[in-house]
């Protein structure tokens, strides 16, 4: 859609306005990087013929929820705007990430509307007005879904599994395109996320797979019961039947929730049976009680971790198993890569996020919430060139969408196939560098075919 189109749409829609809202603060690309898209695009609206009379009555045309004719308060004045809302966690589980993801997605917008918007037709606002904490219980996201339904056009970033599948018919008879940040495998899946919820990078089921089939020699697995590592450990199980099965496979209970602190039953089992390498999915105080106690009890192995398992508190200065987690018998296994790789998308993130001062210990989470929308913004740029202008219109370009580029912060090729693996690192930006880029395991492709794991 050029300039002539979108005056032309607003002109169709008299008083149609979005209000003027407020964006999270932040500071969009470099000026020079901005150039007026309209004054350099060529226009495709065909001259009016001849034989047409003077004056030519327009087909009405109706924008959908969350579009407007009318530029967002922080957008290029010359487009139109389309809004997006946030249902996440700032009370529950994922209270400490959940600011990082918030933030990551308004600067992932803010930097895209700096330059060309999307399709030269619409800026795209992420607002806290239309942000919702429902702390990933599901009646309390279905209010919130409720209360930010009229307002947008989709929802910028979701938390919480249980309360999104929860609410997934609401989502999907709304026609209300969701981008996750919680990497289940379920939604890799259409029978799973039914067309409305797209995921980005590997899911946690996988990264389990990618960890088995890198490791070396006999496997020990050690997992708790979230989600995350349920989803996880089936990976990690099948990756390992694959091969010589597992030399041992315990679940173990939480500090939190009156497991041992020093967690010696595990350490115990893996000082006997010692083997060469442990892959563990558990809570990060179980993941140092574990760790920490079997290195410092003579254990030689090595151990891969989920990344949940791991949190910078483990290699404070004040840590006293700092020196094991930063040494070469750990290393992690996740989605993203590394926060100074080298990529066109990891450079634009790290421009925003230095704008607007995103902390050390918040920078992963920030990488999450600008990754996830880049599924988003293929579906939404799709739909706008489409001049499919309303919810259905990105729920068909989601369905149809083939390739997303993430400007090199994930794989061109299978992204959803695609672990990477880190040692820790004090002095790096987010204490990870990577060991190896970007790896899928032979196999996965036949294994990964349906969800890991339920949610009951």
């Amino acid at each position: 859609m050029d300039r002539r189109s979108l005056i032309q749409l607003r002109r169709r829609i008299p008083g149609l306005a979005c209000a003027a809202l407020v964006l999270f603060a932040c500071t969009a690309d470099p000026p020079a990087t901005v150039v007026d898209p309209i004054a350099s695009t060529t226009s495709t609206v065909p001259p009016t013929s001849t034989t047409d009379p003077p004056t030519t009555t327009l087909a009405p045309v109706t924008l959908g929820k969350g579009f407007s004719v009318e530029p967002c308060g922080n957008g290029l004045p010359a487009l139109g705007c389309i809004t997006l809302g946030t249902i996440t966690d700032e009370t529950g589980s994922a209270q400490f990430r959940a600011p990082g993801y918030f933030a990551g997605a308004q600067a992932f917008w803010a930097s895209r509307n700096s330059s060309n918007g999307i399709a030269d037709a619409f800026s795209v606002e992420v607002l806290r007005a239309d942000k919702r904490d429902a702390a990933g219980d599901p009646q309390a996201f279905a209010n919130a879904l409720a209360s930010i339904e009229p307002n947008v056009a989709a929802l910028s970033h979701v938390v919480g599994v249980a309360a999104i599948e929860a609410n997934m018919s609401a989502l999907v008879n709304g026609a209300l395109v969701s981008a996750p940040v919680e990497s289940w495998s379920g939604w890799a899946f259409v029978e799973t996320d039914v067309g409305v919820v797209l995921e980005s990078g590997a899911s946690w089921c996988v990264n389990g797979y990618n960890a088995v089939k890198s490791s070396t020699g006999s496997i020990g697995l050690v997992s708790d019961q979230t989600l995350a590592a349920r989803d996880f450990s089936e990976g990690a199980r099948a990756a390992a039947a694959a091969l010589n099965g597992l030399v041992f496979d315990v679940s173990v209970t939480p500090i939190a929730q009156g497991g041992e602190p020093s967690q010696q039953s595990i350490v115990a089992q893996i000082l006997s049976t010692s083997p060469e390498s442990v892959v563990l999915a558990t809570g990060p105080s179980e993941a140092g009680a574990i760790i920490g106690g079997s290195v410092l009890a003579g254990y030689g192995g090595t151990f891969t971790l989920q990344e949940s398992s791991f949190t910078s508190a483990l290699v404070d200065a004040s840590s006293g198993v700092r020196s094991v987690f930063l040494s070469d018998q750990v290393r992690v296994i996740g989605s993203l890569a590394p926060w100074d790789f080298e990529s066109p998308g990891h450079e634009r993130m790290r421009f925003a996020a230095d704008a607007i001062g995103v902390p050390a210990s918040a920078r992963r989470a920030f990488q999450v919430g600008w990754v996830s929308q880049y599924p988003l913004l293929a579906a939404i740029d799709a739909a706008v060139r489409a001049q499919n202008l309303d919810r259905r219109g990105i729920v068909s370009a989601a369905a149809s969408l083939d390739h997303v580029d993430y400007e090199g912060m994930l794989p061109d090729d299978s992204p959803a196939l695609s672990s990477i693996a880190f040692r820790i690192d004090a002095d790096a930006p987010d204490l990870f560098v990577s060991e190896e880029s970007f790896f899928s395991s032979e196999g996965l492709p036949n294994y990964f075919t349906a969800p890991c794991s339920d949610l009951s």
